[in-house]
């Protein structure tokens, strides 16, 4: 695979420049134990993550889904430093971007990873698609799809709506004292 040949010279260059010894870990969060991060170089020296990411491309500036990556993993290990290292496979160098601590936003992903778990994967729910969710494709069988689940989610939604307003009247008609209940 391209990207992990790659990432792994990433590694040694990071070593190298670094003076320090990192190597790839998987840790699980300290409280939710169904929540791990796959580190790509965490050093035990001074207790710190990087990010390993080979775009293959011109832009080879740091996007907000590496940042909340990033985050995500430090609140999983609680590092002392965490950066980001961009690789550019095509010069053999790195430029290595230090990320600031921010201590409420991993909160706030970890809260929300939380709870997307509790209320999708553990009760085995999938994810509600939105319009703004879905990607351009070019297979007409997925797309397809696609239509056909938002066509029926909306349906759903609406007959979902329907049956809480008709719930509401129905125990507005109802008399309790005689133990009629819904």
């Amino acid at each position: 695979n391209k990207g992990t040949d790659a990432e792994k010279r990433a590694l040694e260059w990071l070593c190298k420049t670094t003076g320090k010894n990192y190597r790839p870990i998987v840790v699980q969060h300290k409280k939710y134990s169904f929540l791990y991060a796959s580190i790509d170089a965490y050093c035990a020296e001074d207790h710190s993550i990087v990010e390993i990411k080979t775009p293959f491309g011109k832009d080879m500036s740091v996007k907000p889904n590496h940042i909340v990556q990033t985050l995500y993993q430090d609140e999983c290990i609680s590092a002392r430093s965490r950066s980001v290292l961009i690789w550019d496979d095509n010069k053999n160098i790195g430029t290595l971007h230090v990320l600031e601590e921010q201590p409420e936003q991993p909160k706030q992903i970890i809260e929300k990873t939380v709870y997307f778990w509790e209320h999708n994967v553990v009760l085995d729910i999938p994810p509600e698609i939105k319009r703004s969710d879905l990607i351009v494709t070019h297979n007409p069988d997925l797309s397809e799809m696609v239509k056909d689940y938002l066509s029926r989610a909306l349906k759903i939604k609406a007959m979902e709506d329907e049956n809480k307003l008709l719930r509401e009247n129905i125990l507005q008609h109802c008399n309790y004292e005689h133990g009629y209940s819904l």
